[in-house]
């Protein structure tokens, strides 16, 4: 077995990459042309991508919290087709806060990571994401 990146592969599996610059950071996109397992879990990298996609596009205030980032899963028919080598798109959901002005908003977002797009952002009305470390300690 291979290591792409620290992280253990199968033979094939590779990394392209891309930086984006924000706010004078540079970030480093991460799109994963195959990798071991559809339901491999998130590499710290795809998490780093994934972020970045979403603060150059609809999440670009200073206010946006992070609440939640994880693999989102592809359908039973992909996984349970899967073969070593097959071309399977990375997807990744978050759960975001919006506390501008100190109003709390809930979003979600889905983020391709194989054409570096967030191909679903949605505002959820009426609802609190899970509460966040830095809540515990706000006045």
């Amino acid at each position: 077995m291979e290591s792409v990146n620290g992280h253990p592969s199968d033979a094939g599996a590779k990394l392209t990459g891309r930086r984006y610059t924000l706010e004078g950071i540079t970030r480093i996109s991460m799109a994963i042309i195959t990798t071991t397992h559809p339901l491999e879990p998130l590499t710290p990298e795809e998490i780093a991508a994934a972020v970045a996609i979403v603060r150059v596009g609809p999440a670009s205030s200073e206010h946006m919290r992070f609440v939640m980032v994880k693999l989102h899963e592809p359908g039973p028919e992909v996984s349970l087709s899967y073969q070593p080598g097959d071309n399977v798109p990375r997807e990744v959901f978050m759960s975001l806060l919006d506390k501008t002005n100190g109003v709390g908003k809930a979003y979600e977002a889905i983020v391709n990571l194989s054409e570096e797009r967030v191909r679903s952002w949605r505002h959820i009305e009426g609802v609190q994401p899970s509460i966040m470390f830095e809540e515990f300690f706000a006045s």
